[in-house]
């Protein structure tokens, strides 16, 4: 579950929701056509099942690529006994129910003091759940343009995708902007050259004139004879 979070960018409510008829290993991608939450599952009492679902964030169904390390953990987890039909829930409870929210983040906290990392929420700004999209967010900018990387996170607006794009290394793109730069003058020097010869015609060379004094080089008039 939490590496569909890290590497697919869902949101908790997305995640929550997901089907295996929703799970696409022909394609090599998953559908994302729906969001759960615990306040909907409250209200599901009043209003029936149709009610706990609502679509994605954006108001989108959206497709994304499903990642090779997801692919491999995915593919396993269909292999188990129960909950993997079509209809059945990704990550179901013991009973096949919807996981509770505030049980998948404690499951999250519990991950990271296992890897050493339970000092992360200690922090003024402690990670959440959430950051694990912003993880996804913030690679898929270094891999995808910034359009599809807004459609791969169903984002209705393009302007909360390019809050990633300030994380994104400048290395590589001013390093192309000055080959740009080097051969634009480079081809501006070429062309100049063709243009102007290296020598200005019936001028002299500096050379075979040095030496000679201005008296000299300043013919004179002819002198009458006495």
């Amino acid at each position: 579950m939490l590496l569909v979070a890290a590497l697919e960018g869902l949101r908790l409510g997305e995640i929550r929701a997901l089907r295996w008829e929703s799970v696409r290993f022909d394609l090599g991608s998953i559908l994302i056509r729906s969001s759960y939450s615990d306040a909907a599952e409250l209200e599901a009492a009043d209003h029936g099942d149709a009610q706990r679902y609502v679509t994605p964030k954006s108001g989108r169904v959206r497709t994304i690529p499903m990642m090779g390390d997801v692919a491999v953990a995915l593919g396993e987890l269909s292999g188990l006994s129960e909950f993997t039909s079509p209809g059945d829930l990704v990550f179901p409870s013991a009973t096949g129910a919807h996981r509770r929210g505030d049980e998948i983040r404690r499951m999250f906290y519990a991950a990271l003091e296992n890897a050493g990392l339970g000092h992360m929420r200690d922090k003024p700004r402690p990670i959440r759940f959430h950051d694990l999209r912003h993880t996804f967010g913030t690679i898929a900018v270094r891999v995808f343009d910034v359009v599809e990387a807004q459609a791969f996170m169903g984002h209705e607006n393009i302007q909360t995708t390019m809050r990633y794009v300030h994380y994104q290394p400048c290395h590589g793109t001013a390093q192309r902007f000055t080959d740009a730069v080097r051969q634009m003058a480079e081809a501006d020097q070429q062309s100049v050259g063709k243009r102007v010869p290296n020598r200005v015609p019936n001028r002299p060379n500096l050379s075979e004139t040095e030496g000679i004094s201005e008296a000299e080089s300043v013919p004179t008039a002819p002198q009458r004879a006495k």
